[in-house]
């Protein structure tokens, strides 16, 4: 904003002359500069100004709709100076549009089943071909089934069941997928757990989700919250023989859309973490749009 225009240094024997100068570049990737103007009297004129844009960045469109905004924007607080600026209006109703419909126009066929489902089919359509390749180990859509189906017994004799929580702090590869798939077949939704965080925080989210049980492995356990939480390693010797004892086919049960998938939290910047619900519904949405 220059409106300082008559602020010149004054000097004996010092002559002073302000000249306007061309613009033909621009110094940044976009500036407004605007002065006041004023009439014969004196008296203010109005504001005058020019937006410069990096072409790189912005055509003349871009430029243009900013210059408009800022007009719009002026000619509200004028005519209703007292308002909030919460209440102004930056862009018009047929911007408006076009970025809350228009632009959000994204709906996409959705099938009639859950990723799990999805999951199944491929395991019927191409049993032997690999659906997980981890550190040089290759694992197959059959032998991903039937290592989910056996330990979503397990969870099963463990007490999990519809809506329930399962913790899940596991290493990213084979097991966090058998986890996930299987806490699925349980009827369950999944936490994701990351042991790098703080103790308080995982211990938080297992308080606040009312997770059942935490899976997890021997080398993690240590670093775990100790408490009433309980914590399965499945890598113990134990409940790996009760895992590997438990029926090859799924357990019986139906997916609904409006199931628990996982829950994930938020970073707790603004204070404490809050808990999101993902459904099964959703996570479908999700999968057939990307």
């Amino acid at each position: 904003m220059h409106n300082t225009a008559e602020a010149t240094v004054v000097l004996p024997g010092l002559g002073v002359e302000l000249l306007p100068t061309n613009r033909p570049a621009a110094k940044f990737d976009l500036d407004v500069m605007v002065g006041e103007t004023y009439d014969t009297d004196g008296a203010p004129a109005g504001v005058r100004g020019a937006v410069t844009v990096a072409t790189d960045l912005f055509d003349t469109g871009a430029a243009q709709a900013i210059a408009d905004r800022w007009v719009r924007v002026l000619d509200q607080l004028l005519a209703e100076p007292e308002q909030r600026l919460s209440a102004v209006d930056v862009i018009d109703p047929v911007e408006r549009r076009r970025v809350l419909v228009e632009w959000n126009d994204t709906a996409v066929p959705v099938a009639d089943v859950s990723v799990l489902g999805l999951f199944g089919a491929q395991v019927v359509r191409i049993p032997d071909a690999v659906a997980v390749v981890q550190a040089g180990v290759r694992v197959s859509y059959s032998e991903l089934e039937v290592r989910a189906n056996r330990l979503a017994h397990f969870l099963r004799v463990q007490g999990v069941g519809a809506e329930s929580v399962v913790g899940l702090c596991l290493p990213r590869g084979v097991e966090m997928l058998v986890g996930i798939l299987a806490v699925w077949k349980a009827g369950a939704g999944y936490l994701p757990l990351d042991p790098g965080q703080p103790a308080e925080r995982i211990a938080f989210q297992l308080r606040d989700s009312r997770a059942v049980l935490t899976l997890t492995t021997e080398e993690i356990l240590d670093g775990l919250p100790a408490g009433r939480h309980r914590l399965v390693a499945v890598d113990d010797t134990v409940v790996a023989m009760q895992i590997e004892a438990a029926p090859v086919t799924a357990p019986e049960g139906v997916v609904l859309p409006g199931q628990v998938a996982y829950v994930i939290y938020t970073s707790g910047s603004t204070g404490r973490p809050k808990g999101v619900v993902v459904t099964h519904g959703g996570l479908v949405n999700y999968v057939s749009s990307v």
